[in-house]
């Protein structure tokens, strides 16, 4: 089975939090309810397949693909999304 977000939804999968840029900037792990995620699929125009975007989870709607979690969430509930320097 194959979800496709409609109108502006986004569906994440979770990913580990890094623990620092690549310049070297810590990123603080204190807060459990932000979460990380790598766009599988998007029905909105400024998220692409494959970025890293920060999110609240209990914001995002949890399903359970392939027995793996993944997330479903409007795209104006996502926090940030994550680039390289």
């Amino acid at each position: 089975m194959k979800i496709i977000p409609i109108f502006n939804r986004v569906l994440l999968e979770p990913v580990s939090a890094p623990k620092h840029t690549q310049s070297g900037i810590i990123i603080s792990q204190n807060d459990e309810d932000i979460k990380y995620g790598k766009v599988l699929e998007s029905a909105d125009a400024v998220f692409s397949i494959g970025d890293l975007v920060l999110f609240e989870e209990h914001t995002a709607y949890k399903v359970m693909l392939k027995g793996m979690p993944k997330y479903l969430i409007k795209a104006i509930d996502i926090l940030a999304k994550m680039e390289e320097e």
